[in-house]
């Protein structure tokens, strides 16, 4: 659904896992990645949806996947 919007696969699943209340660091333990790289994503993420707060962010994917997925 995320990645319908533009999302590389890897940031739709961080803004995922984000939005589900997992920190950078449970989230790159979840990708197998480093934090920085999930960092990396994010920022990614913002950018490709115009959003500028992980609030932002947590709303969105609440509205198009209700329930993480």
């Amino acid at each position: 659904m995320l990645v319908g919007l533009g999302l590389t696969l890897t940031q739709a699943k961080v803004a995922l896992l984000v939005s589900s209340g997992h920190t950078t660091k449970s989230a790159a333990e979840a990708l197998l990645v480093g934090e920085e790289t999930v960092r990396t994503h994010l920022k990614g993420a913002f950018a490709r949806l115009g959003l500028s707060r992980q609030a932002d962010l947590i709303h969105l994917v609440a509205r198009i996947a209700p329930f993480g997925r």
